[in-house]
């Protein structure tokens, strides 16, 4: 894993241990820690799994080719060096998680419109058209190389939708989603035009997003301690997965505006009610 310890990195270990019966023996990786170093301390430990966490651990035990089973996480989008990896759970929710909630809040969609760039969102693309054609939904992908031309899309996107049936959905992009310039933008004309808006970001929702799923990082840290026993006992591989270990989470203010109408028993299938970000029992 990587320093500085952060709260995502704790909540992932603690659901590992939490899983495997136990604590995890730990080898930190950072910037002033040598790969080779690093690989020895492993080797010295002689584990039947390895779990790296962040995209330096993970290369460097890439880079080590290890003979044991590696469960990967804590990363977005996997990278070439994951290929040879037993699995890779990613910190992308699977999108028909997500899109399967909206149906549930807003029924009557029928269009989901996407802007993204093909070098950071490309797979999770990929598997959110899959998701469309199981829910009977559209699914209207535009792809763009810049901020600048995001946002272009975005305003001629803004002249067309129809908010009776189009959403518009915010993936884990940098290009196409920046917390400064363009979510003001989209947002604003969201209200503007009373459209939905959905995202895989938590920050998003007090901003006015309908509804967001993200990664519960102590459930994940549950499922890579399952795969990784799985794998000790021979389980077969599952290459690079979606999170399906998330979070829900709804704007009532926003499906207000918008409409929709949240029953006491659709809230109570939500983590958190914002504006509030009430908990909600079950």
């Amino acid at each position: 894993m990587e320093r500085p310890y952060s709260e995502m990195f704790e909540q992932i270990i603690a659901g590992i241990e939490g899983r495997i019966g136990g604590p995890a023996r730990k080898v930190v990786v950072d910037r002033g820690v040598k790969p080779d170093n690093a690989r020895h301390e492993l080797g010295r430990h002689n584990p039947k799994v390895v779990i790296p966490l962040g995209r330096e651990g993970i290369e460097m035990v890439a880079a080590g080719n290890p003979d044991v089973p590696v469960i990967a996480g804590a990363i977005l989008h996997p990278s070439p060096s994951t290929a040879r990896f037993h699995t890779t759970v990613t910190l992308n929710t699977d999108p028909l998680l997500l899109f399967g909630r909206l149906k549930s809040v807003a029924p009557a969609t029928k269009r989901i419109i996407v802007i993204h760039d093909p070098n950071k969102s490309e797979g999770v693309i990929r598997a959110a058209n899959d998701a469309a054609g199981q829910l009977g939904l559209d699914l209207t992908v535009i792809k763009v190389r810049d901020r600048r031309s995001a946002a272009w899309m975005y305003e001629a996107v803004f002249s067309s939708i129809d908010g009776s049936k189009d959403v518009v959905w915010l993936p884990t992009d940098t290009t196409t989603v920046d917390d400064t310039v363009i979510l003001p933008l989209i947002l604003e004309q969201s209200w503007k035009r009373s459209f939905p808006v959905i995202s895989s970001t938590p920050s998003h929702m007090e901003r006015g997003v309908l509804l967001a799923l993200y990664p519960d990082y102590s459930k994940i840290g549950n499922a890579l301690g399952s795969i990784a026993i799985d794998a000790v006992g021979g389980g077969a591989r599952n290459g690079a997965v979606f999170s399906r270990q998330v979070q829900a989470a709804v704007n009532e203010r926003t499906a207000r505006h918008l409409g929709l109408k949240l029953s006491d028993d659709l809230r109570r299938q939500f983590d958190a009610v914002f504006p509030a970000l009430a908990p909600l029992s079950r």
